[in-house]
């Protein structure tokens, strides 16, 4: 069968000889190294670009390329093609991963019927292909899919959120998980428009929200402020552009904190009282907790020593000596023989009575609060089943994520609870790919140990770079980072987008504002001081506190407009006319901290949050008015209200001008300059026959 190529026969013998190697199986990120030296701060949001034809392959080059690509696949004859959006064949499915491949394009592989999906997860299988990702909007199909082409990832797309309608939006956004996690997918594939506090669920329950876009400025921004991790896009390179205008400091997402234990600062950890006081003082959104299993198969929450990965006489370790008032192994002991014992040995803490799994979970049954649930019992199963049914029967599964550090208690929580997102802990977090002989290979190994059971990764914080979360998170798996005990490491982690800080100080973030609400999609602006507008909104905190008609910023998306704002914040334009725009509000958190090394003091993190959605602009070429009363939803203490007059000398000291613009262009990651001269030839040379 003759069939198109996306470029000359050059193509495919440049492909060959750049890439030596089984398709898929070399084309882990170069550029992800260990190095802590870049700062991607609020830029780790991640592109996809779907193919809709040839010449978008052909602009995969430059700083602007996509960080992954979107290939539609179907059969011709016996082979594997990618085609476009109205159904033209751009090229074979292996040539065009081949020459993504060389840019470090991610390639997604969307897969739409039976044939199609089984002739290439077997594809992936016979040449172990690693580094891509299955795509699929049939939750059955991806499922059988990934059970043959077990070491890329998966991915499923949500074409129409009303399929899984549950009455709420809360409920919708577990029945999306369900399914993203039960066909073995890492990424949910979200509508443009979809509501935020779907993506904030999804997000909440470790599962990579990926949004789509139409391609404009406004549909970009809007995934952004609904709080995707990733753009699916007809345009990466405005993409590109538009997420590296973001202000530095602004937060498109708000970061879980994970308290470790409890609330070990003031309590022992693993004790109801210090969960109490997680949930009730510290406001948390995730309690950590560490399960054993006594002899008599009662699940308990005791951290346990010794060195975990060490056998002794293929025995594990759990001993409860530095922990408790008494000795011994857990495994070994009776639930009654463990109750004799205290929790103590944490500081100088008081001793507190010993946890058992039906006593936390009776406590946390009617509290929306989330868990991480780690199986710390070594290389063990059979603390899976009373873990599932304790959980089943209460109905908290919508509140679930499990943590371990052994392979096979992953694999077997995925099989008993599969709705459940799963993570994998690793001490070191470049632990496996640092095992390897290079970076390339050590990247595979790591694909290749997190996907078969479609885990997501839990490093030691200080052991794994933002290069290397980005790099994950454009296959689609995000990283959830422990334990933050240094408070200008949980500054720059919070500030930097990441998805959780697992910390012993919980209470820190307390009070920090999470939420701003702004209750228009529209304003009406004059382009006079006079016709000044303020934009007002409320301002919400972790513990619940709101404030009102708190004033807001404006920055211009789209649109020829420019922006005035007085001293006192008022907003006019330069001219008549339309504009879309974000709401954004600085936000700056004060919290007290008392380190158990003795150092204490006071810590200031400032950032900005948004309001969830894109608001439009309209300009009339009115002339000078006087004040001619409020907005109605000046009484609400949301959206925009005129009026009140602020003296020049106020705010600012009288200074006036133009808003500050959208700066800082985002970096590309770098691509070796061989590499990059190759692969404009590649993309490039046409031919004028057919192969």
């Amino acid at each position: 069968m003759i069939h198109k190529r996306i470029t000359t026969s050059a193509l495919c013998l440049i492909c060959a000889a750049l890439l030596a190697f089984a398709p898929g199986a070399g084309t882990a990120a170069e550029a992800a190294g260990t190095s802590e030296a870049v700062s991607v701060g609020s830029r780790m949001i991640t592109v996809t670009a779907t193919v809709k034809d040839e010449q978008s392959l052909l602009a995969f080059e430059g700083e602007t390329r996509p960080d992954s690509a979107l290939l539609k696949t179907a059969l011709s004859g016996e082979d594997i093609i990618v085609v476009g959006e109205t159904g033209e064949e751009i090229g074979k499915l292996q040539n065009v991963m081949n020459a993504l491949s060389v840019c470090d394009i991610v390639p997604i592989v969307g897969i739409y019927d039976g044939n199609t999906a089984d002739a290439v997860a077997e594809f992936f299988k016979e040449n172990n292909v690693i580094d891509a990702v299955l795509l699929s909007d049939d939750g059955e199909l991806l499922y059988e899919a990934r059970q043959i082409a077990q070491k890329v990832s998966g991915a499923l797309e949500i074409t129409d959120i009303s399929d899984y309608d549950a009455g709420n939006a809360y409920e919708t956004a577990v029945a999306i998980r369900d399914a993203v996690n039960e066909s073995w997918a890492r990424a949910a594939v979200l509508p443009a428009g979809t509501d935020r506090q779907i993506a904030d669920v999804l997000f909440e329950r470790c599962i990579t929200v990926w949004m789509r876009s139409d391609g404009s400025a406004a549909g970009d921004y809007e995934a952004i402020v609904r709080g995707c991790h990733g753009i699916v896009t007809p345009d990466g390179a405005a993409a590109k552009e538009r997420i590296g205008l973001l202000p530095e400091d602004l937060l498109t997402r708000q970061p879980q904190i994970v308290a470790h234990g409890g609330m070990p600062v003031n309590y022992q950890p693993n004790s109801l009282r210090g969960y109490q006081d997680a949930y009730e003082n510290g406001k948390a959104d995730v309690m950590e907790n560490d399960l054993h299993m006594t002899k008599d198969g009662v699940v308990v929450l005791l951290h346990g020593t010794g060195v975990y990965g060490e056998w002794q006489n293929g025995d594990y370790i759990d001993d409860i000596a530095a922990q408790t008032t008494g000795t011994g192994k857990i495994h070994e002991m009776t639930w009654a023989e463990l109750q004799q014992y205290k929790i103590d040995g944490y500081k100088s803490y008081p001793q507190e009575p010993i946890l058992d799994l039906d006593t936390y979970l009776d406590y946390f049954e009617d509290k929306q609060t989330r868990h991480f649930m780690e199986l710390k019992r070594q290389m063990q199963t059979d603390i899976v089943e009373p873990v599932v049914g304790a959980v089943r029967e209460r109905g908290m599964e919508d509140r679930m994520n499990i943590i371990t550090y052994w392979d096979v208690s992953a694999a077997e929580m995925r099989r008993q609870l599969p709705e459940v997102s799963v993570l994998l802990l690793v001490d070191n977090g470049s632990v496996i790919i640092d095992q390897q002989a290079s970076q390339k290979e050590g990247w595979l190994a790591l694909l290749e140990t997190l996907n078969p059971d479609n885990l997501a990764y839990a490093p030691n914080y200080q052991t794994f770079s933002q290069e290397q979360m980005f790099a994950l998170a454009k296959r689609g798996i995000q990283t959830y980072k422990w334990t933050y005990g240094d408070v200008d490491d949980f500054e720059a982690a919070y500030t930097a987008n990441y998805n959780s800080l697992t910390t012993d100080y919980a209470l820190w973030a307390k009070e920090f504002d999470v939420k701003i609400g702004f209750g228009s999609d529209s304003i009406a602006l004059g382009t006079n001081e006079d016709e000044g507008v303020y934009v007002r909104g409320t301002v919400t905190d972790k513990s619940g506190n709101t404030r009102e008609r708190v004033l807001f910023d404006l920055q211009i998306i789209e649109g020829d407009i420019g922006l005035h704002k007085t001293a006192g914040g008022r907003y006019y334009a330069d001219k008549p006319g339309t504009a879309k725009a974000i709401v954004t509000y600085v936000s700056e958190n004060t919290f007290s901290y008392n380190l158990y090394e003795g150092d204490s003091g006071e810590k200031t993190i400032r950032y900005r949050l948004c309001a969830p959605q894109v608001v439009e602009i309209t300009v009339s070429g009115r002339g000078p008015a006087a004040n001619s009363g409020t907005n109605p939803a000046e009484n609400t203490g949301a959206g925009i209200s005129q009026g009140d007059r602020i003296p020049a000398d106020g705010g600012d000291g009288g200074k006036r001008g133009m808003t500050p613009g959208l700066t800082a262009l985002c970096a590309a990651a770098p691509v070796a300059a061989a590499a990059a001269a190759v692969t404009a030839v590649v993309l490039k040379k046409r031919s004028g026959h057919k192969e």
